[in-house]
């Protein structure tokens, strides 16, 4: 037997011959795994109809309207300067997955049907992202297609910052992972992984409110709305089904009582068994008693649960809850940026908003320089004959201030 190229190694082999020769080629193979996992790839949430890859925000591409399947640009052989061209006329095009002719119009570009009019209303959007460090670029241009109000997130995987605290010294900035116009409010989680933030876009009057948290994931802000109660909002994720979290959620809501305001939650609770539109949880469910204290603290708080889709394969994990239904429009879905779909609604109110004052700014271009100039050497000549006559250096200071 030859070994790596090397000398030819012997090895003793005694009883079954066959079974070791089978070891051996099984070993020398250099691929073995002792946990594999399944045997098939897990299918795309949005897959291609011809190459089954997944269409992603960073992918161009169109969506058939009568199948609902996405395509690659490339895959139906578009170049860039016709896609382009597609998306200013009114042509058609042959769907590969169903035959149907569609008309090409804005909706059927790929996601630009989950753009949302924030004239009239506001919009939070809530998505399991699972390490958004490694996720910029698709958050960023997930944003910027969707231009939500309000984002809720969970399994941020950010490090250093925990609400009422001062971020250490080797936390992560906002900055550095999320889009600009928003003010990021975070409670990151101090080991690896979870993790929840809220994100308020700038024009929107907020106040985060720490004494909310407890010792759980989660996160707690308010904003003010027009005409309606105040509205808290709170991220919420619960990595593993486990009674210690769901106490802690219901302490946390608990503290909201009193106040006597609009609330909504959103989050990933990992509670795939509870069938919401008959409050009942699977009789083979796992963790059933876990699952059925949630649907208990729901409807102690008066909390209904408005989304119904799937978002992570077959299960409803990301919930949206809110204590006024009056508030919420719709609630769909939107192509996510990992295995989770994103979770956008449409509530019919809006908040205050706080614009920004204007600022002045100066066209130098435009500036007299020769004056200027003028005024500089008068100025300087001024200071130089101060000095000589033994002038302090509080007496130059002001005449520099005042000429």
């Amino acid at each position: 037997m030859l070994h790596a190229g090397r000398r030819p190694l012997s090895l003793p082999i005694k009883g079954k011959t066959k079974h070791h020769l089978v070891l051996l080629l099984i070993l020398l193979g250099g691929n073995i795994e002792q946990n594999p996992g399944p045997r098939e790839k897990q299918q795309s949430i949005y897959p291609c109809g011809l190459c089954d890859h997944p269409v992603t925000w960073k992918c161009e591409g169109v969506c058939c309207d009568d199948c609902d399947v996405l395509h690659h640009r490339s895959c139906i052989e578009l170049c860039t300067a016709d896609y382009e061209l597609l998306e200013r006329s009114n042509v058609q095009w042959l769907c590969c997955k169903c035959d149907s002719i569609n008309m090409i119009n804005v909706s059927s570009f790929t996601f630009h049907n989950y753009e949302l009019n924030t004239t009239k209303c506001y919009e939070p959007l809530s998505h399991n992202i699972t390490s958004i460090k490694d996720k910029t670029s698709e958050f960023k241009a997930a944003v910027n297609y969707i231009k939500p109000d309000i984002i809720c997130g969970t399994e941020s995987w950010l490090k250093g910052e925990k609400p009422g605290k001062n971020p250490t010294k080797d936390a992560i900035k906002s900055g550095e992972v999320f889009p600009e116009g928003y003010t990021a409010y975070r409670n990151d989680r101090e080991t690896l992984g979870g993790g929840v933030f809220i994100l308020v876009h700038n024009d929107i009057i907020t106040v985060e409110h720490t004494e909310l948290v407890t010792n759980c994931e989660i996160e707690w802000v308010k904003i003010q709305l027009k005409g309606k109660k105040e509205l808290l909002i709170d991220s919420f994720y619960m990595p593993q089904r486990n009674m210690k979290c769901v106490e802690e959620l219901e302490k946390s809501h608990n503290m909201t009582i009193a106040r006597n305001t609009n609330i909504m939650l959103t989050g990933d609770f990992n509670c795939p068994d509870i069938n919401w539109e008959t409050s009942t949880v699977n009789s083979n469910a796992n963790d059933k008693e876990i699952q059925n204290k949630i649907m208990e603290l729901t409807a102690t708080f008066q909390l209904t649960q408005i989304y119904e889709l799937p978002t992570r394969e077959n299960n409803l994990l990301d919930l949206v809850f809110t204590t006024n239904l009056s508030l919420v429009k719709t609630s769909k879905n939107t192509p996510g940026i990992s295995d989770h779909e994103m979770v956008t609604t449409d509530c019919d109110t809006k908040p205050y908003y706080q614009r920004s004052k204007p600022r002045k700014c100066y066209i130098y271009s435009k500036a007299n320089w020769e004056k200027l100039n003028e005024d500089i050497s008068k100025t300087s000549t001024r200071i130089k004959q101060m000095y000589t006559q033994g002038s302090n250096v509080q007496e130059m200071s002001d005449t520099f201030k005042k000429e």
